[in-house]
C-alpha cells in the first residue's frame, strides 16, 4: 500500500511510504514557500488566493505523480492569526477538491499521532524546561523537537529544526500504518470469536439422539 503523508501549509511537508509489516519510506520534504509570495501583505484577499493556489498545486502534483492508495492528512488546528487560519484552511480545501474524487483521504489528528505513537515530553526534557526558563534563556525543547527527534531515532534520519513540518508528515505515516495494525488486529479477533460462535451453536443445535430403550413422546 502506497501512503502519502501531508502536513499542510504554505510550506506543506510530506512523505511517501510503502506500508506492508513495515513502513518503507520512499521520499519526504518540505514545499517551501517562494521567496517573492507576499501572501496576505499586498492586494488581499488576491494574493491570498493566490498563495493557496500556489502552494495547492505543489501538493496535487505530488498525489497525481505518485498515485497513493491513500492520503494521510493531519487535521487543522485553531490558530490565533486570522488570515493563517483562512489561508490554512482554502488551502486544505483547495486541495480536497482536486483529488477526494480520486483518492482515499483520511485525517488524523495532532493529539491522535502523538498519542499512537506516544511521543511525550521525558522527564529529562521537563527539566531542562524548567532550567531554561528559570535562567532567562533561549533552547526550549517544544513538540516540534519530539517529533524531529522521533523521526531522526525511528526512521535513522538527520532532520533538523528546519524540517518540522515534514517530521511530522512522516509521523502521520507511521500512526497510520500503527492504526491499520490494530484495525486489523481487530479484526482478525473479530472473525475468530465469530467462527468460534458459529460453531458452538452448530454443535448445540444437534439434537441428541434417544438412549437406547426409551420411547419418543
Amino acid at each position: 500500500m502506497k501512503v502519502v503523508g501531508l502536513d499542510i501549509s504554505t510550506k506543506s511537508g510530506f512523505a511517501v511510504a510503502e506500508i506492508d509489516t513495515e513502513v518503507r519510506l520512499i521520499r519526504s520534504g518540505t514545499f517551501f514557500r517562494d521567496k517573492d509570495d507576499q501572501g496576505v501583505l499586498d492586494d488581499y484577499p488576491k494574493s491570498m488566493m493566490a498563495v493557496v493556489e500556489n502552494a495547492g498545486e505543489k501538493v496535487v502534483s505530488l498525489i497525481e505523480e505518485e498515485k497513493p492508495d491513500v492520503i494521510v492528512i493531519e487535521e487543522t488546528n485553531l490558530g490565533r492569526n486570522r488570515f493563517s487560519q483562512k489561508t490554512l484552511e482554502w488551502l486544505h480545501h483547495y486541495i480536497l477538491e482536486r483529488v477526494l474524487s480520486k483518492y482515499k483521504v483520511e485525517y488524523i489528528s495532532t493529539s491522535e499521532w502523538r498519542a499512537t505513537l506516544q511521543i511525550k515530553m521525558t522527564k529529562e526534557d521537563k527539566e531542562h524546561n524548567k532550567r531554561i526558563k528559570e535562567n532567562g534563556e533561549r533552547g526550549k525543547t517544544s513538540q516540534k523537537h519530539l517529533a524531529i527527534r522521533f523521526v531522526n531515532e525511528t526512521m535513522d534520519m538527520k532532520l533538523k529544526p528546519k524540517n518540522e513540518d515534514e517530521a511530522d508528515a512522516i509521523c502521520l505515516v507511521l500512526a497510520f500504518h500503527k492504526r491499520q495494525e490494530c484495525l486489523n488486529k481487530t479484526t482478525k479477533s473479530a472473525s475468530q470469536t465469530s467462527n468460534k460462535q458459529r460453531s458452538s451453536l452448530k454443535g448445540s443445535t444437534t439434537s441428541p439422539r434417544p438412549k437406547k430403550g426409551s420411547k419418543a413422546e
